[in-house]
């Protein structure tokens, strides 16, 4: 686990073309969430290409989306890793065509 979370968070590797590779964590059932199981999202590709930018050259980028409603989208980093928090169902209800931008 990338970070003390109050809920478990299960792992998966993002599509290479799609999430960029990024190790991506989230608390709720991806199946659920998105009617598949593919390590993809809607506009999540404008996200990931954001994250990674940021990243520091020393840490590693991470996406952890969260469905909890009191968590603010912000920047987590640890010692190695660059963890970008995003509560997924404000991002997918607000994202536009860039959803990263917005």
């Amino acid at each position: 686990m990338p970070i003390e979370w109050d809920r478990p968070l299960a792992h998966r590797r993002g599509a290479g073309d799609r999430l960029a590779g990024l190790d991506v964590y989230c608390d709720f059932d991806w199946r659920t969430m998105f009617r598949h199981d593919r390590a993809v999202f809607p506009r999540g590709q404008s996200l990931a290409q954001l994250v990674v930018r940021d990243c520091p050259d020393s840490k590693t980028p991470a996406l952890l989306l969260t469905e909890r409603s009191d968590v603010l989208p912000c920047i987590q980093e640890t010692e190695d890793r660059y963890i970008v928090i995003v509560p997924i169902r404000d991002y997918l209800r607000n994202a536009g065509a860039d959803a990263a931008s917005t």
